[in-house]
């Protein structure tokens, strides 16, 4: 009788230790929005990432395993902004899942990707007249361009919300949420005071961006920076590589502008990148984190650090 009451006491230890696993796991779609949730969440929560660093999240593919970590979740963050949609939403449905999904896009103010398409700061049309997109080529993901994460005024709100959201599931340790959410809003702010600070030395005529795809149309417009054109046109790296005319208007548009510098970018260096630089005579400055965090050990290794590492960059690259 022992024997069977010991192996009862065991069996429910077992089951307790595994059950909170699965009811306690938040899935963000980023690395970069794992960051942020783990920061607010702290050690209660299992926090678990699909697109994993140096990741693109805009042409990853899901595995099996992606939809058996949704179907488990306790909750689940996304960017949203048309980001994560065209491979997320499958998954999603697979999955069958009864989690809660939080689009943080949505608690934020966004900008309109037409604003931002080199395109129309250069007054002409994205392709010549005759000249057809590629059958099943996007250029955009809809109305806003999502890469709002890199506009530490924006991620505040979206910090913001993920603690919004952990509160609703868990009141009991609401005090601990707010806590960590405004440790991590003085950590935002002061990274937002020092890339102005950093940036400032650079003069008007030199803060102009030039990287793979457009991905900095947020921070151009905090920092004052122009996001003046990309190799890709576009702002998703889901996309064809540029014709042979539209390296040769990129490589005048560089020399007519005299803008210094061309970046690559952790998650998809393209070698045209450093034709175009070359033909140009301008620097390839190394690459900046745009949509994935960097490996452990490496600057980007948190987004903190991301962003110091990108101001950095871009100081090297464009200061006289």
């Amino acid at each position: 009788m022992k024997n069977v009451a010991r192996l009862l006491v065991t069996l429910v230890i077992l089951l307790s230790c595994q059950q909170p696993t699965a009811e306690r796991t938040i899935v963000a779609s980023t690395s970069i929005i794992g960051d942020w949730v783990s920061n607010i969440a702290g050690t209660d929560w299992k926090v678990v990432t699909l697109v994993g660093r140096d990741g693109d999240a805009h042409t990853y593919e899901p595995s099996p395993a992606d939809v058996q970590t949704l179907a488990q979740a306790s909750l689940i963050v996304l960017n949203g902004a048309g980001l994560e949609h065209v491979w997320l939403h499958p998954i999603l449905e697979s999955s069958k899942t009864q989690a809660p999904i939080l689009e943080l896009a949505e608690h934020t103010q966004l900008i309109k990707s037409e604003h931002h398409h080199e395109e129309e700061i250069e007054g002409q049309d994205p392709y010549e007249e005759g000249e057809e997109h590629e059958e099943g080529e996007e250029h955009h993901h809809g109305e806003f361009d999502p890469h709002v994460w890199l506009s530490p005024r924006r991620v505040r709100d979206m910090v913001t919300a993920i603690m919004n959201q952990l509160i609703s599931l868990d009141p009991a340790n609401e005090q601990a949420y707010r806590q960590r959410t405004a440790a991590y809003h003085q950590k935002l702010e002061e990274l937002d005071r020092e890339i102005t600070s950093k940036l400032a030395v650079i003069p008007k005529e030199r803060r102009k961006l030039v990287l793979l795809h457009q991905a900095f149309g947020y921070f151009a417009l905090d920092y004052d920076f122009e996001q003046t054109a990309s190799v890709l046109r576009s702002l998703t790296t889901q996309t064809r590589d540029p014709s042979a005319a539209d390296v040769a208007r990129l490589v005048d548009l560089l020399k007519k502008e005299k803008i210094p510098a061309i970046f690559d970018e952790n998650i998809a260096k393209n070698p045209v990148s450093a034709a175009i630089a070359r033909d140009a005579k301008v620097k390839l400055a190394p690459p900046l984190y745009t949509d994935a965090l960097g490996q452990p050990g490496t600057p980007g290794e948190t987004y903190l650090g991301m962003m110091r590492h990108n101001a950095n960059v871009i100081l090297e690259a464009l200061r006289p």
